[in-house]
């Protein structure tokens, strides 16, 4: 029982985390709401719809938000990218 009361907490606890240490420019680019993400979070946690919450953070935004994580180094990278590849860039 601890055990479960525990998985109940800490997962919810690990995606609180998780979720707020991710830059806001990777929500806006992956189309999510941080504020709405952790509030659910949060307020979940000590009721139990933590958990499930936690489990649709960790199934649907976390991908989403590791994929807008790479576009966006691919954006700052992104030319030195496509002159490595052997592709012009502007003016070049």
């Amino acid at each position: 029982m601890v055990l479960v009361a525990f998985a109940l907490l800490a997962l919810p606890g690990w995606a609180i985390v998780d979720a707020a240490n991710r830059p806001d420019h990777l929500w806006q680019e992956a189309g999510l709401r941080k504020r709405t993400w952790v509030a659910t979070l949060a307020g979940g946690a000590p009721v139990g719809i933590g958990f499930v919450a936690a489990l649709a953070y960790f199934i649907k935004a976390k991908p989403r938000l590791a994929n807008a994580a790479v576009l966006a180094s691919v954006a700052v990278w992104g030319d030195e990218l496509t002159s490595a590849a052997g592709t012009a860039g502007p003016g070049g």
